[in-house]
């Protein structure tokens, strides 16, 4: 049905923080996403990722979209983990303004602060983290097949939770970010 696209990925890879890698580390994230094309200019998804790593927060998430194309040069994205609005300045440029959540787990190997006093040893444990990003980005296409992709903002939350040593960080502040991708 031209209508419907559906969206699965699986994904292991390793994920150590720390001076080494090791086993402990392995994980695998999955992703599932139906997407429904209402109009030309309407379509929403919905489905749901999974880190088999995490422990907490992040080990199973709903998500889910919902797309207005509102003029040739505007779009607008509504829904979790992502939200924002597009603008096609040209046929090779766009750029986007963006509200993102982040979610992650981490095989921790070595304490990244041994000497820090009142707290638990941090090695040999998961850390699983949320962020909140908000900031903007620009696209160009420079290829038919290959864009760049700068994206800059503030990460105003980020939490970062060992809870398998009932340790939990928080941010007090905002932090600034930057991220260049080829697409």
């Amino acid at each position: 049905n031209p209508a419907w696209t559906f969206i699965g990925s699986v994904s292991p890879g390793l994920h150590n923080a720390g001076t080494r890698f090791t086993s402990r580390g392995f994980g695998v994230g999955t992703l599932a996403v139906a997407n429904r094309k209402f109009s030309n200019d309407f379509s929403a998804g919905f489905g749901a990722v999974y880190n088999s790593l995490s422990r907490e927060h992040g080990r199973a998430l709903p998500v889910a979209s919902f797309e207005w194309q509102a003029s040739p040069e505007w779009k607008i994205f509504l829904g979790f983990p992502r939200t924002g609005a597009s603008w096609q300045m040209t046929d090779d440029l766009a750029v986007e303004f963006i509200a993102e959540a982040d979610f992650g787990t981490y095989y921790v190997t070595t304490d990244p602060q041994p000497s820090l006093a009142n707290k638990p040893a941090l090695n040999r444990t998961r850390l699983d983290y949320q962020a909140f990003r908000l900031g903007a980005a620009a696209a160009w296409r420079f290829s038919p097949h290959t864009s760049l992709r700068a994206t800059l903002g503030a990460v105003p939350m980020l939490k970062a939770d060992y809870h398998q040593r009932n340790y939990e960080l928080k941010s007090e502040r905002a932090a600034p970010f930057f991220s260049l991708a080829l697409e």
